[in-house]
């Protein structure tokens, strides 16, 4: 029987290096750690977009750089709407969302029944044309007050003038002078129309009305033709000698 060698004692294990410095802290301490910044809702997103897109639309059709219905404009806003709905109907529930797109549905419905159109500038507005030459033959204002005073003018006897005037947003004044034969069509979305002391109002506001000249006109009158209409506002159309 062999007898086993001597016990061979194990190696010692090899100490761990030292652990080093734990990296710096960007926080004082004490200080709490900010947590990220949630990202903003979507209905805040797109509605930004909405009314930075609809205030870019309205100031270059206002500055007549195009010229754009705001039906178009409230169509093209639900429309994107309706995508963004579309596009995050997977993370969650919207109601903010929803609640835009219902308002502009509203207010498109609402808008349908009115003729606004943004172009011809803002502010109040005074053409009193000197001769026939400078007289055109239609007139428009975006927003505010519209006033085309014709009694200065001689209509050449036995002729037909025509004239379209419209504003989007606000009054629209048109005064002729006595001595000329009149066919006048006015109308407004949601307003006043007052033409020669007749008048209508509320929505869908219209007045149509033929007037002949006075007694000491000549046979053979002049005649003009107007086609007056506010989208949001008043219509009056006057004459005096």
């Amino acid at each position: 029987m062999n007898e086993a060698g001597p016990e061979v004692p194990p190696s010692p294990a090899e100490p761990a290096p030292p652990a080093g410095p734990p990296p710096p802290s960007p926080f004082e301490p004490g200080e709490i750690e900010p947590r990220p910044r949630p990202l903003p809702p979507l209905s805040r997103l797109v509605l930004g977009l909405v009314l930075l897109g609809g205030g870019v639309v309205w100031l270059l059709a206002a500055t007549n750089v195009i010229d754009v219905s705001p039906l178009l404009v409230l169509a093209a806003a639900l429309i994107v709407v309706g995508l963004a709905l579309v596009a995050g109907s997977r993370t969650g529930r919207h109601s903010g969302l929803m609640l835009i797109g219902i308002v502009l549905t509203l207010v498109l419905a609402a808008a349908s029944t009115f003729d606004i159109r943004l172009s011809g500038g803002v502010g109040d507005r005074r053409e009193q044309p000197a001769i026939l030459a400078d007289l055109h033959r239609t007139y428009e204002l975006g927003v505010g007050q519209l006033t085309i005073d014709l009694r200065g003018l001689s209509f050449p006897e036995g002729t037909t003038t025509r004239i379209d005037a419209h504003v989007g947003i606000g009054q629209l004044t048109v005064e002729i002078p006595d001595n000329v034969a009149v066919q006048a069509h006015g109308r407004s979305g949601l307003g006043q129309v007052s033409l020669f002391g007749r008048e209508s109002s509320g929505f869908d506001a219209e007045v149509r009305l033929s007037r002949e000249p006075n007694a000491g006109a000549p046979s053979g009158v002049a005649r003009l033709v107007l086609e007056l209409s506010v989208g949001l506002g008043q219509v009056t159309l006057d004459g005096s000698a």
